[in-house]
């Protein structure tokens, strides 16, 4: 004969209950606090990765015998420097605290078999010689060598744009 089962009263039932609640509900606790800590060091550690990996990035061309080419887009009003990200207005690029001569510093410091790329948008010949004369004066004893590309769409055809990372991308297409 099948064994009848109680009935528990509303007061029972909610004995049985509180504590299920209590269990599930503190190990979801637990669990949301270790979820937001755990995303708050992996947020750090990906912020500091990203860091060290910006301040070692190099846009630059790489010859054979060692030497290096780093490339800084010139526009008709200002200089862009591509590895910075930072602009340089025509007038300003000779200034002693200008973006642009903090970069070539870093540049020309650095080794003899460095120099600067002028990739040349449309129009913008006399922001390339500001620039040229700019070198030419801030290293009056010292042989600098520069390059330069003329960078209309010829050019832009034949880079891979994929390649470049999007704000260049937006830079060149100005």
């Amino acid at each position: 004969m099948p064994k009848k089962s109680k009935k528990l009263s509303a007061e029972q039932n909610s004995y049985f209950d509180a504590p299920t609640v209590e269990i599930f509900g503190s190990a979801l606790a637990l669990l949301i606090i270790v979820f937001i800590l755990s995303n708050i060091v992996i947020t750090q550690d990906i912020k500091a990765m990203l860091e060290r990996s910006t301040e070692g990035a190099k846009f630059n061309v790489s010859w054979e015998n060692g030497a290096e080419g780093f490339v800084v887009i010139t526009h008709t009003d200002k200089l862009r420097i591509i590895e910075t990200n930072q602009s340089v207005a025509t007038g300003d690029i000779c200034k002693p605290d200008s973006a642009f001569i903090q970069y070539v510093e870093k540049i020309y410091n650095n080794s003899n078999k460095q120099q600067l790329i002028f990739a040349i948008t449309k129009g913008s010949v006399a922001t390339m010689a500001v620039a040229r004369e700019c070198l030419r004066v801030h290293y009056p004893n010292r042989t600098v060598t520069i390059g330069w590309i003329i960078a209309n769409q010829d050019l832009l055809s034949t880079v891979q744009l994929k390649n470049l990372p999007e704000r260049i991308k937006k830079t060149i297409k100005k």
